[in-house]
């Protein structure tokens, strides 16, 4: 069993309340609720039916069916959806129902009962007035729907809140107060309205009727409602003797009042924050003006300041945060949502996010953010590393000695080396073009991250092994950028964490056929079955997987600009790449390998040697010769090992294949040493051997 198999997800994951389907989706019912808010007061005031006989009906059957059918499928969808709890994304079948079954689905399938007796009821009333009566409790009850907007409201805040632009925030404050004060007028109006046509039932004299308002058109009574309640006449005009309604109007002035004010509070505190946020830019900008004075700065450098100033108030919140408000959970998983994207550029963090969650989410709180000026130096070439150093934005120059300077945009980073590698001096300079932001990782802070995962240790033990023993073996510039890169990634590959969890379907057994890629031969074609389960299909099982591991941690999927996910969309053109190139190599003239020959001619030129020998012992320094001319096509005795042994070939291989290119040697060197001894070819066996540890003729005879 594999070990990291804790980390993989199930392929058919819930969907995450913050994606893209859940935000479609409560947006669709915000509009619904919308239409309900609409409909479903003057449905009651009116006495609307659906039918086909009038416009209006129509409208609330087309607005109810399709109504209905959202919120029936809604309820199958709030059982597919994460939720949180305790800060954590939760995708467990169990918990999710459990978590649902707790909060709305009684009161969705309440609403949804409710709409199939509105409607059987509406069908079966035909005039009867016990019937219309209950109609109307069933209609004011489905009102109760109205209380979901709160959810969506907290949706949308949370939404808005995410752009991080205040301005939209307030806006938003000042739009919901809006919509709260026509949705109140509204609702007054078909009140005010419900209780004229139920005084002129009672035989009373309403205000429908003092206003010459019952002959004309439904829009035109709504508007005469409408009219008396945003400005209604003094005194009001309502029959003397209609106590409901003197009272309803009396009580639609005081709620009106008390709607109007909260709303002019609303909207004014709304406007104080916004002219509170600008006033506080200009008075620090005022208060460091009013020091450099005091200071005596020249005005080239106040300019320089001040420009560093706009900056720094333009990128940075002057809305102080309170960070007890909160658990240190939901603070990491805030800053792995700001800091994700950079880290993940580099191979090892990358694969930490899909292995181990809980250590890259330490690692992004522990990036330690600098700002820079123009043309200011990040570091210099030979001062002392700190630790690694990333881009966010801004414009850099990169400069190495002997090179041609680069300019570099967004994220890149540099000196990896030196979480690694103790006292490190850095082998190149970065500046700044322009106004620029970096994140420093230092090797204590890696440190301390790590101390509490032996696994995620182990993993970053092996990768620095390999990372340090990769840049050993580049003689000229070890430590220049693109050395570290590579140094990097071909050390990331071959971990075992990585190789493990996404395994090369090119190095599996049942996809490497070295004889056939030697000739030339093409490949066969693979099956069905294996493109699933291997080359084709190895980017999107992994893809999954590796999702899985980022939404335990983050409830989000993985940048796309990840390394790793670059690395698996790149596996399926790699192979493609390979069978085209063997392919290319058919036309080439097939052969035989011919190890068994070539034995068979060292033991006979061994043997006819060993016959001179006994004959004429001057002659056996004239052994390697005679095999010498044997292998005269070749030249030499490798080239006829590596042409026999296919294991041995340097273009494909096994020992290509699985990057043991020292390995392939020394098993190279075994061969010619084991035919050597086979053959007695003392000159043979002792040539690679320096003189003075070279083998003695006499040693050999022994």
């Amino acid at each position: 069993t594999n070990r990291f198999s804790e980390f993989h997800m199930d392929g058919t994951s819930a969907f995450h309340p913050g994606g893209n389907f859940r935000v479609a989706w409560d947006m669709m019912g915000l509009f619904f609720l919308s239409i309900d808010a609409l409909m479903l007061p003057l449905s009651l005031a009116f006495d609307m039916q659906m039918s086909t006989d009038n416009p209006g009906g129509v409208l609330l059957t087309i607005f109810f069916w399709f109504g209905f059918v959202y919120w029936c499928s809604d309820i199958p969808a709030n059982f597919n959806t994460a939720v949180y709890r305790q800060g954590r994304i939760v995708e467990t079948r169990r918990l999710i129902a459990y978590h649902y079954l707790r909060t709305w689905f009684f009161f969705d399938l309440g609403l949804i009962t409710l709409d199939l007796i509105s409607v059987s009821t509406e069908w079966s009333a035909a005039g009867d007035l016990a019937t219309l009566r209950s109609l109307r409790v069933i209609r004011a009850l489905r009102l109760l729907r109205l209380l979901k907007v709160s959810k969506l409201k907290t949706i949308i805040q949370e939404m808005v809140a995410s752009t991080g632009r205040s301005g939209v925030v307030f806006m938003l404050a000042i739009l919901n107060t809006a919509i709260l004060i026509m949705f109140m007028i509204h609702v007054m109006t078909c009140v005010w309205y419900g209780i004229g046509r139920g005084s002129i039932s009672s035989g009373q004299i309403s205000w429908i009727d003092i206003s010459m308002a019952t002959d004309v058109s439904t829009f035109t009574q709504y508007m005469h409602s409408l009219r008396y309640v945003i400005n209604a006449p003094s005194p009001p005009l309502v029959a003397p003797d209609n106590l409901i309604e003197l009272s309803a109007d009396t009580l639609a002035n005081i709620l009106g009042l008390i709607v109007l004010g909260s709303a002019v509070s609303k909207i004014s505190q709304a406007l104080a924050d916004m002219r509170a946020n600008s006033e506080s830019d200009d008075r620090q900008r005022r208060e460091i003006r009013l020091y450099l004075n005091s200071q005596n700065a020249p005005f080239e450098l106040v300019s320089r300041i001040m420009k560093f100033v706009d900056y720094r108030l333009e990128k940075m919140s002057n809305i102080s945060f309170d960070a007890t408000l909160i658990s240190k959970t939901l603070q990491t998983e805030l800053y792995v949502n700001q800091r994700n994207a950079f880290l993940v550029q580099l191979p090892i963090f990358s694969l930490a996010q899909a292995v181990y969650p809980d250590v890259f989410a330490d690692l992004c709180a522990c990036l330690s953010k600098d700002v820079f000026e123009k043309f200011e130096s990040v570091y210099l070439l030979g001062s002392w590393a700190k630790g690694m150093v990333m881009t966010l934005s801004g414009t850099f120059t990169y400069s190495e000695p002997e090179a041609t300077a680069l300019s570099i945009e967004g994220t890149a980073w540099f000196e990896e080396a030196s979480l690694y590698v103790d006292g490190m001096l850095h082998n190149s300079s970065l500046a700044t073009k322009t106004f620029g932001e970096t994140f420093l990782l230092s090797g204590e802070d890696l440190v301390r991250c790590l101390i509490h995962s032996p696994g995620c240790t182990r993993m970053f033990l092996e990768y620095a092994r390999d990372f340090v023993a990769n840049l050993t073996r580049e003689k000229a510039d070890p430590f220049i950028r693109d050395t570290q890169m590579k140094a990097g990634e071909k050390a990331c590959l071959s971990n075992l964490h990585y190789q493990e969890l996404y395994q090369d379907p090119r190095k599996k057994l049942e996809n490497i056929h070295t004889a056939s890629w030697v000739r030339g031969e093409a490949l066969p074609p693979l099956s069905s079955e294996q493109e699933e389960a291997g080359l084709l299909a190895g980017r999107h099982t992994r893809r999954a997987s590796f999702f899985g591991g980022v939404t335990r941690n983050s409830g989000k999927q993985q940048e796309a600009g990840s390394w790793l996910m670059r690395r698996q969309e790149s596996f399926g053109s790699a192979n493609e790449n390979l069978r085209i190139q063997a392919s290319v190599l058919s036309s080439e003239a097939d052969r035989e390998f011919g190890l068994r020959k070539l034995i068979e001619a060292v033991m006979e030129t061994t043997s006819e040697a060993a016959s001179k020998t006994d004959d004429h012992p001057e002659a056996s320094c004239e052994t390697s010769a005679s095999l010498g001319g044997f292998f005269e096509e070749d030249q030499t005795l490798a080239s006829r090992i590596v042409s026999a042994i296919p294991e041995l070939d340097k273009r494909y291989g096994p020992y290509i294949l699985f990057d043991q290119e020292a390995e392939r040697g020394r098993a190279e060197s075994s061969c010619i040493s084991l035919l050597a001894l086979l053959g007695k070819h003392f000159d043979i066996f002792t040539s690679p051997q320096p003189a003075r540890q070279k083998l003695l003729q006499r040693q050999w005879q022994e």
